[in-house]
């Protein structure tokens, strides 16, 4: 009879992976700010998902459903960097009727622009659009470096 040995090392690899993504789901669930004059906002739903690569890297593409009550000028996210290597933003943008508004990083504050802020473990963006009684979903495409490690 043959001894059948099984290599742990995919499972340790799945078992990170599992542990990763389900770090991100919590991550996400953590309500951020809206910044207005007076307004009220809601987070109807979101939809993370997160794809492991072969380097330990993680590429996150976050949909953000709001609703406005009231005039907004934009959102707060605020994003984990502990246990990474660090956060690459890749994309931000917003769909609507007119079409997709792609967010740059500039600090003038101006609507389709963003600002990013290293605070300890954490980066912060702040996401610049103006919206009155209204539903917007922000698309927020990120890269995690070095977040799944072999054990």
């Amino acid at each position: 009879m043959k001894n059948q040995r099984k290599s742990i090392e995919p499972n340790l690899y799945a078992a990170s992976t599992i542990i990763v993504i389900l770090v991100f789901a919590f991550v996400t669930l953590l309500k951020g700010p809206a910044f207005a004059d007076e307004m009220t906002y809601e987070i109807p739903s979101m939809n993370v998902v997160a794809d492991v690569g072969k380097d330990g890297s993680v590429h996150v593409v976050e949909n953000l459903e709001y609703y406005f009550s009231g005039e907004g000028h934009g959102i707060y996210r605020s994003l984990g960097t502990s246990g990474s290597e660090g956060i690459e933003i890749l994309k931000l943008s917003t769909a609507d009727s007119q079409g997709e508004t792609v967010f740059t990083r500039n600090d003038s504050g101006q609507e389709g622009t963003y600002q990013l802020f290293q605070e300890g473990d954490n980066i912060t963006l702040k996401i610049f659009k103006n919206t009155t009684d209204s539903g917007r979903i922000f698309r927020i495409e990120y890269l995690v470096k070095g977040a799944a490690k072999k054990i």
